[in-house]
């Protein structure tokens, strides 16, 4: 049985698609499916 997801996003990201966003915690870029964050990567300079 498939499951539908929300469409949530923490607080202050960028969403770029119905559940993908992009934000910056600590010097960080941290790309966020729904609320879970999947990647990170030092923020350019």
């Amino acid at each position: 049985m498939s499951q539908r997801l929300l469409s949530i996003f923490p607080d202050a990201v960028t969403p770029i698609k119905a559940l993908l966003s992009v934000g910056k915690q600590d010097e960080r870029v941290v790309h966020f499916h729904g609320v879970l964050p999947v990647f990170s990567h030092a923020a350019p300079s």
